[in-house]
């Protein structure tokens, strides 16, 4: 979609922003930049670049604006089941499809999404309901968020691995924490969440 010159403007101080700092710049800095009495002005512009589809904007972050690789791209997740965010059970399959601005993660093409049932990872902002993105990988540092599976049955916890074990760590200071001292799969590591209007 073509953009007003002032968008384009815009665009390309952020493009250029972003090449030469590594980072994309702050609204703050765009409104320094082009005189603008209010940052209402820069989120005006910057809404209408997301709806373009050529950034995205991520929510409570300070630096919320992300680069699309290529502009009005999209990538098409596939919702392979459910995860639930409680005891392990096994994984209900579901297969649907989610289509999203690529620029969002990193490997789309690797990345499909899972519905979480359950409350046990909600003190890291996952609620019942919500899509979580899960980028395929075997393996997975301490702390990070993974979806496992052992003996047949599946969660999304906080990975640890310990001594003798592997700690899978909830989310709810209500709930215990899940220890395995056998041979644990894991399927992936959780890299994006899509959050559930009817959560």
């Amino acid at each position: 979609m073509e953009l007003s010159e002032r968008q384009k403007a815009i665009y390309e101080f952020i493009r250029d922003y972003d090449h030469r700092y590594g980072l994309t710049p702050q609204t703050i800095e765009i409104q320094k930049h082009f005189g603008y009495r209010a940052n209402s002005t820069v989120h005006h512009h910057l809404k209408a670049l997301q709806k373009k589809g050529y950034i995205d904007l991520l929510h409570k972050q300070k630096r919320s604006i992300v680069l699309c690789s290529r502009p009005w791209a999209r990538a098409t997740f596939q919702k392979l089941g459910i995860v639930p965010a409680g005891q392990m059970v096994e994984v209900f399959e579901t297969y649907e499809e989610v289509v999203l601005p690529d620029c969002l993660l990193k490997r789309p093409q690797d990345t499909f999404t899972l519905e979480v049932r359950g409350e046990s990872m909600i003190d890291a902002g996952i609620q019942s309901g919500d899509l979580v993105f899960i980028e395929r990988r075997p393996t997975a540092r301490n702390g990070q968020i993974v979806v496992a599976t052992y003996e047949g049955q599946m969660t999304l916890k906080r990975f640890f691995r310990e001594k003798d074990h592997i700690r899978l760590q909830p989310e709810n200071r209500a709930m215990e924490a899940i220890r395995i001292y056998g041979e644990l799969e894991i399927v992936g590591v959780m890299v994006g969440l899509l959050r559930s209007t009817d959560a």
